[in-house]
Order: structure tokens, then C-alpha cells, then sequence
């Protein structure tokens, strides 16, 4: 398919149509994960968003989720026990680690969001930014058509 530059007056109209849109977290998303998930949804344009991306973002998520409630757990009960350390910490480690390969996979680290990327995808970027600036500027406007 494809893509037409992000200066064009088509790719313009879709980037603003595109910012009204929001990601729809799965049904299966504990409600813990849901802020992560929203942290994650919002470093990309939903038109960015692939369908094979949503179920990664999703276990993201659960795992950004699941290391808070593993470090809070290990912090009040400490990280060891009877001079051992506690199996929680052995998964802290574990699902970082799966953490870590789906942020990779994602392209969430900096330089796939801001760093060497090719400059459509950066013009693209920029244009949804101002596109969601100019709709929160422009939010009780009635001359805008907001469905």
C-alpha cells in the first residue's frame, strides 16, 4: 500500500481524524495495566498502531503492571528471606526481561521514537502532535464537525 506524505491535504485530514480516535484497550486488560496501557497507546498515532502491535502492547501492559505490584511487594516484605532471595525477585528479573524484548519489538525506546527514523514517519509524527494541539485548541468549536 501506498503512503502518501504527510504534507499532503489527504494524509493531513487523515492525521487529524486519526488524533479524534482513540486506542481501544483489549477486554482482557486488568484494570492495574490500564494506565500502563495508556502510556503505550499514547506514544504512537492510532494509525500507527498495527493489529499485530495491539496484543504486544497489551502484555506490555500486564508486565509494566505486574513489576509495580512485584517491586511495592518486595519493598514492604524486603528482597530477602532466611538469607535467600525471595522468588519474587527471580520474576521481577523474568518479566523485565519480557518487558524489555516487547518495548524492543514495539520500537517504544528513544531512538525508535525520536531517534534515526526516516523522515516521513518524523513528518508524520509531528503533523499528529499538531493535530492534537489544534483539536484541544479548537475543542468547543461548533464549526468543527467532531463525528
Amino acid at each position: 500500500m501506498k503512503r502518501n506524505p504527510s504534507n499532503t491535504i489527504t494524509e493531513q485530514a487523515k492525521t487529524f481524524s486519526d488524533v479524534r480516535r482513540k486506542l481501544v484497550p483489549p477486554s482482557t486488560l486488568s484494570k492495574a495495566a490500564l494506565p500502563f496501557w495508556e502510556s503505550i497507546a499514547a506514544t504512537r498515532a492510532p494509525g500507527e498502531w498495527a493489529p499485530a502491535d495491539i496484543p504486544i502492547a497489551a502484555q506490555l501492559a500486564e508486565d509494566y503492571a505486574l513489576l509495580a505490584s512485584l517491586r511495592e511487594r518486595l519493598d514492604a516484605e524486603g528482597w530477602f528471606a532466611k538469607g535467600k532471595l525471595r522468588p519474587e525477585a527471580a520474576l521481577l528479573d523474568t518479566v523485565s526481561r519480557r518487558a524489555f524484548s516487547a518495548s524492543r519489538l514495539l520500537q517504544l525506546h528513544p531512538r525508535g521514537r525520536t531517534g534515526q527514523q526516516s523522515r516521513s514517519v518524523v513528518a508524520k509524527r509531528r503533523a499528529a502532535q499538531n493535530a492534537a494541539m489544534s483539536q484541544e485548541e479548537f475543542e468547543d468549536d461548533y464549526l468543527i464537525p467532531t463525528h
